[in-house]
């Protein structure tokens, strides 16, 4: 789920799963790049906040529990 909770070349850095020349390469770019570490936080801080909080979580689940009690 990793992808669902993270702003691709914004707020990480994602490679396939056993990849490791992938990660490998992606460690690198993020070392070489330490001046974007403050912002890639930020980001991905303001994406987990607006996508993933409790409130939202349960208004979700609300609207989906509704949408299945009505097919019945």
């Amino acid at each position: 789920d990793i992808p669902n909770i993270v702003v691709e070349g914004k707020s990480a850095l994602l490679c396939e799963e056993k990849d490791v020349q992938g990660l490998s390469l992606q460690i690198e770019r993020l070392l070489e790049s330490r001046e974007s570490w403050d912002a890639m936080g930020a980001v991905g801080r303001r994406f987990v906040e607006m996508n993933h909080d409790l409130k939202s979580g349960v208004e979700n689940l609300e609207r989906l529990y509704g949408s299945l009690l009505e097919r019945n």
